[in-house]
């Protein structure tokens, strides 16, 4: 039997300070791919983005939703109270309904979505093939559940099995916007994935996707041609984690010049070259966006960033030296191992560096990283589903709520250095024209 499946955007903080809002409308990868492979099995869908939505569960239990419809949320850092609460709503509204959750964070937390929430199941990675086989067990009576799912049965959790990926990334349909409602009125700033994964090993983080894989260049062509047919859309930031690592690059960039689009992409700090930054300047690069994080090597190290502090200033000079319209760098503050004099010491080499433009961020250790293995073992967190409600209060600004402290630096010092390179990061940007203003 077929039914409804409604799939929601939760709310989630854009910081305005950081002109972060501006991507608000923007669809995100994820649900979208997996909205177009449904509607390309011609099931009955529908997105719910409550970004933007001052009530956004009074909003979303305010449509015409049949009772046994399927609901798909996904999460970010700062969802958990909001799923808690939808859930609950959803449970005693459409009493016949299934809310299966997905995204990083249910991913890395699905044991306490599935204790303190009312989900049914968790998809655990990637979503393609196992969302749409649970749809199909869901909706068709399949004899046993898909693997790669998370589900809870008499007090206890269980898992399938491994979670299947998705090998080839052409296979999923060529993008389609249309499933937003009135998109084409909104504005927003555009951003695009041309591959998966990430094999680092960053302390703080906790790729879903560890197998690299991209689309290919045909593939990435007919999709922005699709974008700027469509939405008009001139200039795009790539999401990947490193694009100008990624093999075959200059193949993509052939296409993004013949397209006329100007871009903006992240990189790793190290094992860039003047030939290969003349190249992509060449082919409309304006921006290059840098994850240094520290200036201290003792805290990289500890961090098992794999990054050289005099490469990574190399990598910067070079950028700098290009020509290219702007160097975004991003820091860490709150990392372990960092102290007062090393948090001093990146603060000085950010204002030595006075071309880029830098972004701070507070450490947030989320569940499976080391960070919040590390948090766990010395007490500083000591319920998982309390730490993960109190995130909600994160606000990714200036005078921010810190959830935890696990560095040796203070958090009021935290907060000042916090300022200050916001302030620096606030007067060279407006000396920097870039159509890719975040």
């Amino acid at each position: 039997m077929i039914k409804k499946i409604i799939l929601i955007i939760p709310p989630t903080k854009y910081s305005k300070s950081m002109e972060y809002d501006q991507y608000l409308y923007t669809p995100l990868e994820g649900i979208t791919v997996l909205a177009n492979i449904l509607v390309s099995k011609f099931l009955d869908i529908e997105i719910f983005d409550c970004r933007d939505k001052k009530n956004p569960i009074e909003w979303v239990l305010s449509n015409r939703i049949p009772e046994n419809a399927i609901f798909g949320i996904t999460t970010f850092f700062d969802s958990f109270k909001f799923v808690s609460e939808i859930t609950n709503h959803i449970k005693k509204t459409f009493t016949k309904s299934v809310t299966i959750l997905g995204g990083p964070l249910a991913t890395s937390a699905y044991k306490t979505f599935l204790n303190y929430t009312s989900s049914d199941f968790v998809i655990l990675g990637e979503g393609e093939i196992s969302f749409l086989s649970l749809i199909n067990f869901l909706c068709n009576g399949s004899p046993s559940l898909p693997t790669g799912i998370a589900y809870k049965s008499n007090s206890n959790i269980y898992i399938t099995g491994p979670t299947p990926i998705l090998k080839n990334l052409d296979d999923i349909p060529d993008l389609d916007w249309t499933i937003y409602a009135d998109l084409a009125k909104r504005k927003f700033s555009f951003t695009y994935l041309i591959g998966r994964g990430c094999s680092n090993k960053c302390s703080y983080c906790n790729p879903i996707f560890r197998e690299t894989r991209a689309k290919s260049p045909q593939k990435v062509r007919r999709e922005l041609l699709y974008l700027k047919n469509n939405y008009g859309m001139s200039s795009v930031l790539f999401n990947d984690l490193d694009l100008l690592h990624m093999e075959g690059v200059e193949d993509y960039c052939e296409i993004f010049k013949k397209l006329g689009i100007k871009w903006g992409c992240f990189a790793r700090p190290e094992k860039l070259s003047p030939n290969l930054l003349k190249f992509v300047k060449e082919h409309n690069c304006v921006n290059i966006r840098l994850g240094v994080e520290s200036f201290d090597q003792k805290v990289l190290d500890k961090n098992y960033r794999g990054i050289n502090v005099e490469e990574m200033e190399e990598t910067i000079k070079m950028v700098l030296d290009s020509g290219i319209s702007k160097t975004t760098c991003y820091f860490l503050i709150g990392l372990p191992g960092q102290t007062d004099l090393s948090l001093d010491r990146t603060l000085m080499k950010i204002e030595k560096y006075d071309g880029i433009i830098p972004r701070p961020f507070y450490l947030i250790p989320l569940p499976s990283t080391k960070v919040y293995q590390d948090a766990l073992k010395i007490g500083l967190i000591n319920s998982e589903s309390k730490y993960l409600l109190s995130l909600e209060k994160v606000r990714l600004e200036e005078k921010d709520y810190i959830p935890l402290n696990i560095s040796q630096v203070p958090i009021p010092k935290q907060k000042k250095v916090f300022k200050d390179i916001m302030n620096i990061a606030k007067n060279r940007q407006k000396e920097v024209s870039c159509p890719i203003t975040v």
